[in-house]
């Protein structure tokens, strides 16, 4: 009985160094991409933020994707008790997670959509579009499927997102139309409305709590 504690900080302490070992390499490898991308497209700060915001949502939606898939593996990983707990989850995360990682794909083809860019406009756009009908269909069939700490993080989220998103493009918007700092571009406001509910989905999961290691 006196060695449970500690070998659950030991269980504990090695899934956030497998996460850390993950999230490096995956920040690694993003990083380079981004810099290729820069290097090779010359592209402007509002692109790389959509790309970056992009490959957020990809990275995330790949690594639930990977849990999911292979349950044993992605218990060392996701925060989770263990694998019985993921295949619990495996109803309620498939669909977002197919949202998350069609979402991602699209706004990083997006600011590489354009006359000058390798990917064609309509590609682009329609790329998007499929991305959000995708949220909109999954929404619709999963929403009866969450129970009410999902319901409730997804409202908390969606308050936080509206709060946040509105206060940063009045903010900016008012402050441009007085000459204090620069216009919002098109693609800065796609970076705003796209990343702002990851950033709030981030801090209503954290203030539940649930960021702690099981």
């Amino acid at each position: 009985m006196t060695t449970m504690p500690s070998e659950m900080k030991m269980k504990s302490n090695r899934k956030i160094i497998v996460r850390l070992i993950l999230a490096g390499i995956v920040g690694g490898i993003a990083g380079y991409f981004s810099d290729g991308l820069w290097e090779a497209e010359a592209m402007r700060p509002d692109q790389v933020a959509v790309i970056g915001v992009g490959l957020a949502y990809m990275v995330m939606g790949l690594i639930i994707a990977f849990g999911l898939i292979a349950p044993k593996l992605g218990s060392r990983i996701l925060n989770v008790q263990d694998s019985d707990e993921i295949r619990e989850l495996s109803r309620t995360l498939t669909g977002p997670t197919i949202f998350v990682v069609a979402l991602g794909a699209a706004l990083i083809a997006l600011p590489m959509a354009g006359p000058d860019g390798p990917i064609l406009p309509l590609a682009g756009f329609g790329g998007l579009l499929a991305a959000l009908a995708i949220m909109i269909v999954i929404s619709i069939r999963e929403w009866k499927h969450y129970d009410e700490m999902m319901l409730q993080l997804n409202r908390d989220a969606g308050n936080l997102a509206f709060c946040g998103i509105g206060s940063v493009i009045l903010i900016w918007s008012a402050a441009a139309w007085l000459g204090l700092t620069f216009a919002p571009t098109p693609l800065a406001l796609v970076a705003v409305v796209s990343g702002g509910p990851l950033l709030a989905m981030f801090v209503a999961i954290a203030r539940k709590g649930l960021l702690r290691p099981h």
